[in-house]
């Protein structure tokens, strides 16, 4: 399973039209520094544009980290 999520809805209700309908996915309103997910279940965590705006960036890299399984990788661009 993947969760999506973005800060801003009208941008994940753009994403929710390009993408193909794939029940593997959820997509979420979630801010990156309060993640609606639960510890270490992810295999990566991506942040295309995002890292930028986060009012606390140390707060943010340890919810990524949290939500990473042992061995996961973060992938973040700006």
């Amino acid at each position: 399973n993947s969760g999506r999520a973005d800060l801003n809805q009208p941008m994940l209700d753009y994403a929710v039209s390009r993408q193909a309908p794939d029940m593997r996915i959820k997509w979420r309103q979630a801010d990156a520094l309060a993640l609606p997910f639960g510890n270490a279940i992810f295999d990566l965590v991506c942040c295309q544009f995002g890292v930028m705006f986060f009012p606390d960036r140390l707060s943010g890299y340890r919810e990524a980290k949290r939500v990473l399984k042992p061995g996961g990788h973060f992938l973040f661009s700006v």
